[in-house]
């Protein structure tokens, strides 16, 4: 069990102990930093669950070899995820070394997105607007995945190079129809409903990440399952932000803690899962960021462009459309955050040819930038609205008596 996780040993034999006893809470909680690896560790412990024989990796049985390219039936996923970001890094290693690591990996990244659109969690009238794309996402999956008994992909070709670019195209398609990040009702009442049907398995098992974005009436909504989950249902929480989770859903869960990673494991991850060369970026963050997020010569821009208007004291109609198309999407937080990151770096820039009135202001936005970045991440608040706001009070921080 787990021998595809690096790092967090503490808590990894807790929880290898736990499923070999069978003790497992039918209700966890793992905590921790972006890219600390928590839904490999998730996804493991739902096919050490509904494995059919002793759980242990390289299990050869139904139930884990539908489970290594997540197809398995009794395994739900919901929540916010960097799809955009996973996939990206995924093709980038499969097209650099087309090995079955990556291939696998690959699919894994897709699948993680496809099975948002599960038939028992969306409405018949939505899912069907999305139907061709799922259906060329699946199809193109099928062929990507070696026949049984063959453990090697075959030879790139160019027919192979079209398929993968047909991919991108149609998961860029259903990244765009995946609901926005915070988690809504309707998804927390479809999981319930589906926890409730029997399964020849014996065991369901819900993955629900980014679990500090459920909606109140969510909230209220998965305290319910929570408090009394049907038998053989466990459902497995995860959560970036565990302070923005409220205390009665915190009471009912069992915390596992994932730290961050020290840089020599982030390296070890990014060799031996992505097989990235040696010039590769140390930190899993920047290796995805760089591999697909989301543009950033694009955010480097807006920021700049962010930073002259504020300072001059205009913001135009343009900027503020442009941040509301930039934001509104479904991401998981992560454009955000690094949207933020470059608007503090732009700051900084500019504080090198600043005069002393700019340099006054742009000495007190670091907490105002900080404030608002605290108003998505911790309270929820919607990332394009907050931005707008924030870009607003930039320009109108003025100290009295200044043009």
């Amino acid at each position: 069990m787990f021998e595809n996780v690096i790092g967090h040993q503490e808590t990894i034999e807790e929880l290898r102990r736990e499923l070999a006893r069978g003790t497992l809470p039918p209700a966890i909680l793992l905590s921790g930093t972006r890219y600390s690896g928590k839904s490999t560790v998730a996804l493991e412990i739902a096919r050490t669950l509904t494995c059919r024989s002793d759980g242990q990796w390289g299990c050869s049985c139904r139930s884990c070899t539908l489970h290594r390219t997540l197809s398995h039936p009794d395994l739900v996923f919901a929540g916010p995820r960097y799809f955009d970001l996973e996939i990206a890094a995924a093709l980038q290693s499969y097209r650099k070394t087309p090995r079955p690591g990556t291939l696998f990996l690959l699919i894994r990244a897709v699948r993680k997105l496809v099975r948002r659109f599960d038939a028992h969690l969306w409405p018949e009238t939505k899912l069907r607007k999305i139907q061709p794309s799922l259906d060329a996402v699946e199809e193109i999956l099928q062929d990507l995945e070696p026949p049984p008994g063959e453990t090697a992909p075959p030879e790139e070709s160019a027919s192979d190079k079209a398929r993968l670019k047909k991919l991108e195209t149609a998961v860029a398609k259903l990244i765009g129809a995946v609901p926005r990040e915070i988690v809504p009702v309707d998804l927390v009442r479809a999981v319930t409903s589906w926890t409730h049907v029997s399964s020849a398995g014996g065991v369901k098992v819900v993955l629900l990440e980014e679990a500090h974005t459920l909606q109140e009436s969510a909230r209220n909504s998965m305290l319910k399952l929570l408090e009394e989950p049907p038998s053989g249902v466990y459902l497995v929480l995860t959560s970036s932000r565990r302070s923005a989770i409220i205390p009665t859903v915190l009471s009912r869960l069992r915390t596992y803690t994932l730290s961050e990673r020290p840089l020599s494991e982030d390296a070890r991850v990014l060799e031996r899962i992505f097989r990235s060369s040696g010039d590769a970026p140390g930190r899993l963050r920047d290796f995805f960021r760089q591999a697909g997020a989301g543009d950033g010569g694009r955010r480097k821009e807006l920021a700049e462009r962010i930073v002259r208007g504020a300072l001059a004291g205009t913001v135009d109609d343009q900027l503020v459309e442009t941040l509301r198309t930039e934001f509104s999407g479904n991401n998981g937080g992560i454009r955000e955050e690094f949207f933020f990151e470059e608007l503090t770096e732009a700051a900084r820039r500019r504080l090198g040819t600043a005069d002393a009135v700019e340099s006054r202001r742009l000495h007190r936005w670091g907490p105002l930038i900080r404030s608002y970045r605290s108003r998505i991440e911790s309270r929820n608040m919607h990332p394009a609205a907050t931005i707008i706001a924030m870009v607003l009070a930039l320009q109108r921080d003025r100290i009295p008596g200044e043009v």
